[in-house]
């Protein structure tokens, strides 16, 4: 496959392991399904998905995963090379890129079940905004400002038709943004979201706009990009 869409891939997904823990939440999971290959990555509070068309000279193998360090380097690799194929073994897995083959130890680990449809979203999380991208990230980076480590970076999104609220209080000190637009048409809704989380995957996005879908019954939430792409990302909601 194209090896500026497996860097690509890499960049959506890969922040999202873990740094620490088991081996699953610092590895990164490949595979090829029909003629795509398939990149996801979790902390257990955070996924990020991809896939792109892998050629048809892509050979077929099972899930696997890999250190999401090894997979960082390599997109970050100044290679000639304009593709990149992957051999595997029982043990180790091998990306080919020109005449380069780095190899590095499969790691054990399962992923768990998700949604990997987009076409599901809408049942499973039938409450949903579009905004401004970047509007979205600077308002995101100010509330980040006064926020409450401690608890898991809460910021408040208050929902009502065109309009969306952020704000978030710590130490006797608070944070509100103006209303910023949204494509929002529901009744009033409330939904308390990770900053940290909520801003990194904002900033791993390049569309002009995204959707957040939630849940009010759901412990997820979406966020893709408008227009709808390839890639999409998980993230725990918190509890009010």
């Amino acid at each position: 496959m194209l090896l500026k869409d497996f860097k690509e891939m890499i960049r959506r997904t890969a922040f999202c392991a873990g740094a620490d823990g088991n081996d699953s939440c610092r590895g990164v999971f490949l595979e090829k399904c029909g003629g795509n290959l398939v990149m996801a990555a979790t902390n257990n509070r955070r996924l990020g998905f991809a896939q792109a068309d892998a050629g048809e000279a892509f050979p077929d193998f099972d899930r696997i995963m890999v250190s999401a360090s090894v997979l960082k380097r390599i997109a970050k690799s100044k290679a000639d090379a304009s593709t990149v194929s992957i051999r595997v073994s029982d043990t180790e897995a091998y990306f080919c890129i020109g005449s380069a083959r780095i190899a590095t130890k499969r790691l054990p680990g399962k992923l768990g079940g998700f949604p990997q449809k987009q076409d599901e979203f809408p049942r499973i999380f039938p409450l949903s905004f579009t905004v401004d991208r970047l509007a979205f990230l600077e308002e995101l980076r100010t509330v980040s400002l006064v926020i409450d480590p401690s608890l898991g970076h809460p910021v408040y999104a208050s929902l009502s038709k065109g309009s969306l609220a952020l704000h978030t209080a710590y130490d006797g000190e608070s944070a509100d943004v103006e209303d910023i637009p949204c494509d929002y048409s529901g009744g009033k809704a409330e939904a308390v979201f990770n900053a940290r989380y909520l801003k990194e995957i904002t900033e791993h996005i390049h569309t002009d706009c995204l959707t957040v879908r939630f849940a009010t019954s759901h412990l997820n939430a979406a966020v893709l990009p408008e227009p709808r792409q390839d890639y999409f990302f998980l993230f725990a909601q918190m509890r009010r």
